[in-house]
């Protein structure tokens, strides 16, 4: 609580018990508990518009519910949608707006006994910093759907079965060696015994947050992107010249994230056989005196 012994909640429950024609309820966050506290001072002829984010590896930990949208279809009068990137707190009824740091969480709204330190500050919706959030907002939303929280909820319940460690590291870096299994484990995840390989590559399906529902053409674009965040892959992809990537040089690049389970070279195999499968026309794998990538367009 803060010094006037006020929540968080009960800053945002006060904003929204005044009637309005729409709410907003902007959190990348959000658990059961704490949104139907939120939403049991909101008229039903009130509507709910609520934008979060269901990254499978938060809603495996539990941090964040998908179960929102059915509280929302039983209430109605609502819309759901997600944005992948959100970190915006954000309360607003009609005009009047909440700006803060507080998550629809019993812990960010400051209502247990191991609150978060949050701070919520009354502004204004025409404030021109809120509105350039919201038009960002808009940009990237996407409705979320059923069958997107049945998709999330599977891959979230595979990744819990085997107890998958996730990494919150800027660079992805694969770890898997079969990436022509990512697509098929990522649209139908396993359920029942997962054997250790499939394992390794739900770990790297989770590090790399996917969003759900993704076809195998965006699923391509998505995991190439996320290897174009990894050093070596521009060098390689934007060198006009015949190179030639060997481990003895790209050593240093992998022992960042090598530990007692994956050495530096196992990532670094794994890695040549990512961009060779993702980038096919881009790089070969080429053996000397030991595997390495090579350009391919200047081979053919």
């Amino acid at each position: 609580m803060n010094d006037f012994q006020t929540t968080q909640g009960e800053q945002i429950r006060s904003l929204f018990d005044i009637p309005c024609r729409e709410v907003k309820i902007i959190a990348p966050f959000i658990k059961t508990a704490a949104f139907e506290s939120l939403l049991s001072v909101i008229p039903i002829e009130t509507k709910v518009i609520c934008i979060t984010r269901w990254r499978t590896r938060e809603i495996a930990a539990g941090v964040s519910d998908i179960e929102i949208i059915r509280i929302l279809q039983k209430r109605g009068n609502f819309e759901l949608h997600l944005v992948d990137n959100l970190h915006a707190k954000l309360y607003i009824a009609d005009e009047r707006c909440l700006v803060g740091s507080s998550n629809v969480t019993l812990t960010g709204l400051g209502e247990t006994s191991e609150a978060n330190i949050e701070i919520l500050v009354n502004a204004d919706a025409t404030d021109p910093n809120v509105v350039l959030t919201l038009e960002e907002i808009e940009k990237k939303k996407i409705l979320a759907t059923e069958e997107m929280a049945e998709t999330i909820a599977k891959i979230a319940n595979t990744l819990n079965i085997v107890n998958i460690p996730l990494v919150d590291n800027f660079i992805w870096i694969p770890h898997g060696r079969r990436p022509d299994l990512s697509y098929k484990l990522y649209a139908d995840p396993p359920t029942g015994h997962i054997i250790q390989s499939h394992k390794v590559l739900l770990r790297d399906l989770a590090n790399a947050n996917l969003p759900p529902n993704l076809s195998e053409n965006e699923f391509a674009q998505y995991i190439q992107s996320l290897l174009k965040n990894f050093p070596l892959v521009n060098e390689i992809l934007n060198d006009q010249s015949d190179i030639v990537i060997t481990f003895s040089e790209s050593y240093s690049y992998f022992e960042e994230f090598a530990d007692d389970d994956f050495s530096s070279h196992d990532l670094w195999l794994a890695f040549i056989n990512w961009m060779t499968y993702f980038f096919p026309n881009d790089v070969i794998e080429h053996h000397i005196t030991e595997i390495a990538l090579r350009r391919a367009r200047l081979l053919a």
